[in-house]
């Protein structure tokens, strides 16, 4: 997870119930094998990716991560939602095989 999402994701669960939570949540997916990427290094590719497929700067930013952990193609997963913003991406052949869908339904 691109530490721009993992800031997203505390900053949302820390809203809807108490910083707290959020904390203890992001420990929770640490301990289930959560891997963080610091971005700094991919501002690059991820300013690219919003250009060509539009997508918000947290968005562009987990994908531009996965696909830098994943340039040795060594089977890196970047866990997406139902919702169509990873649409352009799933279907960009270099990165197909970096989106999984976690549901099939949008919230």
């Amino acid at each position: 997870m691109a530490t721009i999402t993992l800031a997203e994701v505390r900053y949302s669960a820390a809203r809807k119930a108490s910083p707290e939570e959020a904390d203890a949540h992001i420990r929770r997916l640490r301990e289930v094998g959560l891997t963080e990427y610091e971005i700094d290094d991919c501002w690059q590719t991820a300013s690219e990716l919003k250009r060509k497929h539009a997508l918000a700067v947290g968005d562009a930013y987990a994908v531009a991560a996965a696909d830098a952990l994943d340039a040795d193609r060594e089977g890196v997963t970047l866990l997406v939602g139902a919702d169509d913003d990873f649409d352009a991406v799933e279907n960009d052949p270099d990165r197909q095989q970096l989106i999984e869908r976690l549901r099939t339904e949008a919230v």
